[in-house]
């Protein structure tokens, strides 16, 4: 018995040890990749007055000049977003200002990205948080692809500049007319340890999610309280899925802190039901993140949050 264990794994080491390196790290030298998300704490911004200071921001994948290569656009807390255009051979050259994306001293989170308009480009949606008292610090932004690797901040023109904490937000078509709809998670006040809204309430409706229907793919009106998705938590990531394989894509959202997860089942009808305790035996408290997959092929939908 120990003989056989001693040779299998004497077999498992010197199969891991002939295994290739995967993966290699390129320096910016090489790469052109400069961005740093620095974040330095100071009197008026520190993780004693906001919980999600150190929270650290999104990065999306697209190619944005339908070039067949892979782009890339970094968010920045402290410091301006960046976009860099791929020019093969994992060489990146940054194209922040001739693209047209700005940077207004203002908090990035997370960025989502979907063909808005449905003329074939790419579009860029950036969520924004923090600075309690400045909201206007805090509106979304939606950079419209105007083709040629520039794009146009155009989320006030769409009625999407959220000016909640929003930590992130997703695309999909949930009353399925074709036209891609939004839906942005919202935090309540970044409370720390230090902030002035510890001991108040902050659990109240208008700092709920907010779903937007898109109308004919040219502005978003918004469907929060028609749709029944007016609940306030603490949400970091969501994921979309038809999980009752109905045809309807419904929504899970992962709270962080000591909210539960919420999981929303659309009823075909423009409105979803709330149905976390029904369908789950257990949620996980303080949920960054989440990701839905058939992981056993059994042909339903399964999902993790972490």
């Amino acid at each position: 018995m120990h003989k056989k264990f001693f040779i299998y794994c004497f077999f498992v080491i010197s199969t891991l040890k002939a295994q290739t390196k995967k993966f290699e790290s390129l320096p910016p030298s090489q790469t052109g990749l400069d961005f740093a998300n620095t974040v330095q704490d100071s009197k008026s911004q520190n993780i004693l007055l906001y919980a999600n200071f150190y929270g650290g921001g999104g990065v999306g994948l697209a190619d944005f000049d339908n070039d067949g290569l892979t782009d890339i656009y970094f968010t920045g807390n402290l410091v301006g977003d960046e976009i860099y255009k791929n020019k093969g051979d994992l060489k990146f050259e940054k194209k922040t200002i001739s693209a047209g994306i700005t940077n207004d001293g203002n908090w990035s989170s997370g960025v989502s990205i979907a063909d808005v308009n449905g003329d074939g480009l790419l579009d860029i949606y950036v969520s924004k948080e923090l600075y309690d008292f400045q909201p206007e610090r805090r509106a979304n932004k939606l950079y419209i692809n105007k083709g040629n690797f520039t794009f146009e901040e155009e989320a006030e023109k769409w009625g999407v500049d959220d000016k909640q904490r929003s930590r992130q937000a997703v695309f999909f078509d949930y009353n399925r007319d074709g036209f891609i709809d939004l839906f942005v998670l919202n935090h309540p006040p970044n409370r720390g340890s230090y902030s002035p809204f510890i001991g108040q309430d902050i659990m109240k409706p208008e700092y709920t999610s907010q779903l937007y229907k898109n109308i004919n793919n040219k502005y978003f009106e918004l469907a929060t309280k028609e749709a029944g998705l007016v609940k306030t938590g603490f949400p970091s990531s969501a994921s979309v899925a038809d999980f009752n394989k109905d045809g309807w894509l419904d929504l899970y959202v992962s709270n962080d802190f000591d909210a539960p997860d919420f999981l929303y089942m659309n009823n075909g009808d423009g409105t979803f039901r709330y149905q976390t305790e029904q369908s789950m035996k257990h949620t996980s408290f303080y949920s960054m993140g989440v990701d839905s997959a058939d992981i056993d092929n059994d042909g339903n939908i399964d999902h993790n949050d972490s």
